[in-house]
């Protein structure tokens, strides 16, 4: 990262040195020799001056005998003048850029060779200290215990795991250099351009004096990152009572469940497996259908406009987005805790980040929030605006973040392992999306239809689109048409509405085409199930019996309500098995009268959220509870 090479050559010396200055007779000459000058002549003449200000001859044009001629001037000047020539200002420039980038990509270097060391370490520590002595045990105690405590040992290791990602995910978040290497290459490749001394030297100048206050910024991201590397770690396995124990800087995990310390946003406690779903179709725990009861005064009242979706959050707190261009925060009990303000149309998707950040998108079209009437008509078709993506703070409810979108209704939103997020909207784009810049760094026109639905599996993509299509992607947004899957004729024959994630392999869809279908990406052909309505939501539910069965439930929402509860057996999925409501139940009037909406909530507090239009027209949350 320097000048060409004819700009570092001394006349005088001929050779090459870090900072060569442009005498005003168009010599150039190294900084030493000029101070050495400067020492000698303030010497002799007994001068009082810094170097710097000691008045200097050019030595090329001093040198000379024929003086008499007066063709070689001498021409005064010194250091401190040359180095406020705007040339030499940009030579001076360039030497910092080089010194701070050089020490930059040292300490870089340094700490990238001890968050390996570390990564080395962590994995050491987990077999040494934990993954050794459970195994042992196991094995000790195998010939023993019956098959209730294998299983559990089983849960255990899988915990283990889980904490062991939280460990590696804190210190990977810690030491995320991409945005750094590629500064750093932007940065030579300026240097290099051949026209890069010849254009502008003060404009030049400001630019590079601009990248040095970046890289100092980068600087104190190195900072932290070193303090991430001292946190103290301990880790316990107590073979009395088989508990695992870990305190990881402000996590503490013990029996099952986590402690977070700082955030204010958490609940003091939350499970491990919610913990792990973040981001993840997570499991509700469903009430007994037969008993459960409406619950009277909890109606969830403050949007006034349709609900479009209803979520429980890790710390049990409910998230509601409407079209009334807000979204809502509620206590279990119904009570609006905090309201974000942000977006400018219909929020129809949202996400969670992680704890105390969530990232949500809006339609394309301006509501008026008055009369509720959409700006976007036939008539007023100009006046279309860009819908928005915004990441907010769920401590303080403030935008981090507000990214502008495309001209089209984003309906679905998927978060990758790197931080980057994914939509799909209404033009058929799907988008991936730098939430950090909020740069859009790549967007594919897969069909004019809408893509509806979008979930990451362990190493693809799949989205649900307009007319019944599923489609597989990789995490650079390239189409897998190789696959078994792609190559099927039909996947359904009406839009894709739902689609949810049971493993890294397998998914449910649901379309309102009136069909739920169980997919296995490593097997070719689909089940279904023919619930000959539309499906509004599908939802992964566990009885408590379940805990250590390979199954899965999921409770069927449709356009006419509650469905039924279904079972596949993944040692068996050749059929999916109705295992919920009897028929009374299903005969019951369960809304008296509302409207019913498109998305529904099973929470882990045993509760069904349904939100819906009523008789008033009010929009609210229908919330459901099994009786004793």
């Amino acid at each position: 990262m320097s000048l060409s090479l004819v700009h570092r050559i001394c006349d005088q010396c001929d050779q090459e040195d870090d900072l060569v200055l442009m005498l005003p007779t168009g010599f150039q000459i190294c900084e030493k020799h000029l101070r050495a000058e400067a020492e000698k002549k303030k010497k002799k003449n007994n001068l009082n001056e810094e170097l710097d200000d000691v008045d200097l001859d050019c030595p090329f044009f001093s040198n000379t005998t024929n003086s008499a001629s007066n063709q070689n001037p001498k021409v005064p000047f010194t250091i401190k003048k040359l180095k406020e020539e705007p040339i030499n200002k940009l030579r001076l420039t360039i030497r910092e850029l080089n010194w701070e980038s050089n020490d930059l990509l040292s300490k870089i270097g340094k700490l990238t060779t001890s968050a390996v060391d570390l990564d080395e370490k962590i994995d050491k520590e987990f077999e040494d200290r934990l993954e050794l002595p459970i195994r042992k045990r196991f094995e000790n105690l195998t010939t023993k215990l019956n098959e209730y405590v294998q299983n559990l040992y089983k849960m255990q290791l899988d915990q283990l795991e889980n904490v062991k990602r939280v460990y590696k995910s804190e210190l990977n978040n810690s030491f995320s250099f991409c945005s750094i290497e590629r500064d750093l290459s932007a940065y030579k490749q300026l240097i290099k351009n051949k026209s890069f001394y010849e254009t502008d030297y003060d404009k030049t100048r400001e630019n590079l004096e601009k990248k040095i206050d970046e890289i100092k910024k980068h600087r104190e991201k190195l900072n932290m990152a070193e303090k991430c590397l001292i946190k103290k770690k301990y880790l316990e396995f107590k073979e009395s009572n088989d508990e695992i124990k870990l305190n990881f800087g402000d996590l503490k995990f013990k029996s099952g469940e986590l402690t977070c310390v700082d955030f204010k946003s958490i609940s003091d406690q939350t499970t491990l497996e919610r913990l792990f779903k973040l981001g993840d179709e997570s499991y509700g725990k469903l009430p007994d259908l037969e008993t459960i009861k409406l619950v009277d005064g909890v109606d969830f009242s403050g949007h006034f406009k349709r609900i479009n979706v209803i979520e429980q959050m890790p710390n049990g707190e409910i998230v509601t987005a409407s079209n009334d261009c807000t979204i809502k925060i509620w206590n279990r009990d119904g009570k609006c805790k905090k309201t974000l303000f942000g977006h400018q149309s219909a929020v129809k998707c949202f996400k969670l980040i992680s704890y105390d950040k969530l990232v949500s998108a809006s339609s394309s079209c301006n509501y008026d929030p008055i009369g509720g009437q959409s700006m976007f008509s036939v008539k007023n078709y100009q006046q279309k605006a860009h819908s928005s993506i915004i990441v907010w703070n769920l401590t303080n409810g403030a935008v981090e973040k507000k990214i502008q979108g495309p001209l089209a209704t984003i309906y679905s939103i998927e978060i990758l392992d790197n931080g980057s997020l994914v939509t799909g909207d209404s033009d058929g784009y799907l988008s991936l999306w730098d939430l950090e810049s909020g740069n859009r760094s790549k967007s594919v026109k897969v069909e004019d239809k809408s893509i509806f639905s979008i979930i990451k599996l362990e190493k693809i993509l799949v989205t649900g689109h307009e007319g019944g299509k599923i489609r597989i992607w990789n995490f650079d947004l390239i189409e897998n048409k190789d696959h078994d899957f792609a190559k099927l004729s039909q996947h359904h024959s009406k839009d894709v509405r739902c689609l949810v994630k049971v493993d890294g392999s397998k998914i449910l869809s649901g379309s309102n085409d009136g069909f739920i279908k169980f997919w296995d990406f490593n097997s070719k052909n689909p089940e279904s199930i023919d619930i000959s309505e539309e499906i509004k939501r599908i939802k992964l539910v566990n009885f408590e019996e379940d805990k250590y069965e390979k199954k899965i439930k999921f409770l069927c929402y449709t356009d006419q309500g509650f469905k039924d509860v279904y079972e596949i057996d993944f040692k068996d999925p050749s059929k999916i098995e109705i295992k919920g409501l009897q028929k009374k139940t299903k005969n019951q009037d369960w809304f008296k009268g509302d409207k019913i909406l498109n998305s529904m909530e099973v929470t882990d507090f045993k509760e069904i959220l349904v939100p819906v239009m009523n008789k008033d027209e009010r929009y609210v949350v229908r919330v459901f509870r099994e009786t004793k």
